[in-house]
C-alpha cells in the first residue's frame, strides 16, 4: 500500500518568516515533514507518527530534477541550503513491515511518503521588475479623482429593508459626512463612502512598489499572481490584461480576497470598478466567513467620475443581507 503525504509553501506566506514560524504539525499523520528556515538553510525534520526520527533520509529535488541526499541527525534534524533560486521539493520515506488488505486487495507493507515543496529564496529582498511593471501600469489605468474640490449629494437608499434618507459631503480630502432622518445606516454608510473615497483620490507613491511573480503559472484565468516583499497586509495581486482581478489581503484574523467580476471604462479609458465579489476567511482555519457582492454605478460631473449608486449583498451563517444607497442632486464644492 502507497500512502502519500505531501505539503506546500504557497506564495502568499513564503515571504513571511513570521507566518512560517508559526506552522505547526498536522495532527494523526504518520509521516510529515517539517521545515524552518533562517540564513543558513533550512532545517528539515521527519515526523513519524509525531515523533523526530533520527537517522531520516530526504531528497532534495530542483526545476532540473537534481537530486541531492542528507540525512538527519540523532536529535532528527538535517540542514540543507540550495545552491541558487527555483522551485524545490524534498522528499523523505518509510516502509512498515504490515500485511493487511484494502478495498479487497491484500498488501504485505506499507510505504508512506511525505513531501515538501516552495520556492527558494523563500524571503524576497529585491523587486522582479517586470512585475513591478506590470502593477504599476495596472494601477495607472484605474481612474482617479485628480485636483478632486469635493462634492455634496441627495442620498436614499435600504438598510437590511429599513428605507433612509438625507446628505452626504465628500471633502477633498475624503473626509465623510453623513446627515440621516434615520441614522440606522450612518456608520456603514461612511464606511463604503469612505472606501470609496480612498480608492478615488489621486495619491502618488513616496516608494517604488517590490513586488515578485509569486508562482510561474503564465495562463491563470485571472492573471498572473504578483505578491508584495514585506509589507503590514501580506498583500498578494492578481492582474489580467493590464487589469487588478484579484487582491488578497491579510486583516488581522481574517484573509480577504476581492475579486473583480466587471469593470467600467469612463470617458478617458481610465477603469472604475463595477462588480466585483470579496470574500472573508478564518486565517487560521481557512473557513470561509463571509461573501459580499457589492455592485456600483456612476456618474460624471465636470472631470470627475462620482458615485451615483451602490448595493452590497452580504451572505454569511447569519443569513442574506441586502444594503444599497442612490445618489442624486450631485453639487461639486465652490460651484
Amino acid at each position: 500500500m502507497l500512502q502519500y503525504y505531501p505539503k506546500a509553501i504557497s506564495g502568499a506566506v513564503s515571504g513571511d518568516a513570521k507566518q512560517l514560524g508559526q506552522m505547526k504539525p498536522f495532527e494523526k499523520l504518520p509521516l510529515e515533514i517539517m521545515a524552518t528556515f533562517d540564513r543558513d538553510g533550512i532545517h528539515l525534520t521527519a515526523l513519524r507518527n509525531g515523533k523526530p526520527a533520527p537517522g531520516a533520509e530526504f531528497t532534495t529535488i530542483d526545476d532540473e530534477l537534481s537530486n541531492e541526499t542528507v540525512t538527519a541527525d540523532k536529535s532528527g534534524q538535517a540542514l540543507w541550503k540550495p545552491d541558487s533560486p527555483g522551485h524545490y521539493c524534498v522528499y523523505t520515506s518509510v516502509t512498515v513491515k504490515e500485511a493487511g488488505q484494502h478495498q479487497g486487495q491484500q498488501y504485505s507493507e506499507i510505504r508512506r511518503f511525505a513531501t515538501l515543496s516552495f520556492h527558494w529564496p523563500l524571503v524576497r529582498t529585491g523587486p522582479d521588475e517586470e512585475a513591478v511593471t506590470l502593477f504599476e501600469k495596472a494601477l495607472a489605468i484605474r481612474a482617479t479623482w485628480k485636483t478632486f474640490p469635493g462634492f455634496a449629494a441627495e442620498i436614499t437608499g435600504k438598510y437590511d429593508g429599513r428605507e433612509f434618507s438625507g446628505n452626504i459631503h465628500v471633502g477633498d480630502d475624503g473626509a465623510i459626512d453623513v446627515e440621516l432622518k434615520e441614522e440606522t445606516a450612518t456608520a456603514w454608510l461612511e464606511d463604503q463612502l469612505s472606501s470609496m473615497a480612498l480608492h478615488r483620490l489621486a495619491r502618488s507613491r513616496r516608494t517604488k512598489p517590490v513586488l515578485y511573480f509569486a508562482d510561474d503559472e503564465e495562463d491563470h484565468p485571472l492573471g498572473r499572481l504578483l505578491a508584495f516583499v514585506g509589507g503590514r497586509f501580506a498583500s498578494s495581486y492578481r492582474v489580467k490584461n493590464g487589469q487588478i482581478t484579484v487582491v488578497n489581503r491579510n486583516i488581522g484574523k481574517q484573509n480577504m480576497t476581492i475579486t473583480v467580476l466587471e469593470n467600467h471604462k469612463n470617458s478617458e479609458g481610465k477603469i472604475l470598478p463595477r462588480c466585483y465579489n470579496v470574500q472573508y476567511w478564518d486565517a487560521q482555519s481557512g473557513k470561509l466567513l463571509q461573501t459580499e457582492t457589492i455592485q456600483d454605478r456612476w456618474l460624471r460631473v465636470g472631470q470627475w467620475d462620482l458615485p451615483a449608486a451602490h448595493t452590497t449583498t452580504t451572505a454569511s451563517s447569519e443569513g442574506l443581507s441586502v444594503r444599497s444607497y442612490r445618489l442624486k442632486g450631485h453639487r461639486l464644492d465652490g460651484k
